[in-house]
């Protein structure tokens, strides 16, 4: 059988929410995945700029790269409109 690897982000509002054993019970009841790490992070700006560019690549529509952009800059800079530093989880 081929190994594939994937990875999920649990944003800084769902921990806020405190929905992430709903996540990743979803995650694991709902397809055959093996749970092999979790990590805490806080992103730096320059790792933010980075996952924008991945996010949405040169050809994307620049209503959706606008959305994406806008939405990147609230939820996971240090700096944003609400004053909590952004820890997601990545799994």
């Amino acid at each position: 059988m081929e190994e594939q690897l994937a990875y999920a982000l649990i944003t800084p509002y769902s921990l806020y929410k405190s929905r992430t054993g709903g996540i990743i019970g979803r995650l694991l009841a709902h397809a055959r995945l093996e749970f092999v790490a979790a990590r805490m992070y806080v992103f730096s700006d320059a790792f933010v700029d980075a996952y924008q560019k991945i996010i949405c690549p040169s050809g994307t529509d620049p209503a959706i790269r606008q959305a994406w952009h806008r939405y990147i800059d609230e939820s996971l800079r240090q700096q944003n409109p609400w004053g909590y530093l952004p820890r997601c989880a990545l799994m």
